[in-house]
């Protein structure tokens, strides 16, 4: 695959990385924060309270271990076994200040695999957005692009069949019927 579709992936895993591991870091000061005062007070709820920060500290570790692996297992499966990435949903983002003035958009793409499994993508230069539909054309000329309820219902219902219901739907608008 090409180097700059590497990093745009790799960055994107780090970032939710970094994220989930500031919100576990969050969490675990929290525990300890309910500890202390369920020493000093004498308050047994406050180890329950404790208790439950620290199982969310865990849980968002976890997650943020999983996140930083994930951009080489997104790239396997990119190359390796393009048939199981199903559909790429584009995503604008509006960014508003006082509930109706939009400041900025961001774009990004989500990128779905059958099982339910996904990554965003942050696309908001001309020149990730080309070196992205690039890849696209060249390693997942199959996958489903685009995004209506009908096609987020289907696929909830099952990812497996994704593809071929939307077929059967005539719904399936793979990248070269954008003619890219």
């Amino acid at each position: 695959m090409k180097p700059k579709f590497d990093t745009l992936i790799q960055n994107n895993a780090t970032k939710g990385s970094l994220a989930y591991g500031l919100g576990g870091a969050i969490f675990l000061i929290g525990f300890m924060f309910f500890v202390y005062w369920g020493i000093l007070l004498g308050m047994s709820f406050m180890y329950v309270v404790a208790a439950f920060a620290l199982l969310i500290a865990v849980v968002l570790f976890l997650a943020s271990w999983s996140a930083a692996r994930g951009g080489a297992r997104w790239i396997d499966l990119i190359e390796n076994h393009p048939e199981k990435v199903v559909w790429i949903k584009p995503v604008v983002t509006k960014h508003k200040v006082a509930l109706f003035i939009t400041a900025f958009e961001t774009n990004s793409f989500s990128i779905y695999a059958k099982g339910g499994n996904h990554l965003r993508l942050e696309c908001n230069s001309e020149p990730d957005q080309k070196a992205f539909l690039e890849m696209v054309a060249e390693h997942l000329p199959q996958t489903h692009i685009g995004y209506s309820y009908e096609v987020e219902k289907i696929f909830n219902e099952g990812s497996e069949k994704f593809i071929e219901t939307l077929q059967d739907k005539e719904l399936f608008r793979p990248i070269g019927s954008y003619g890219f």
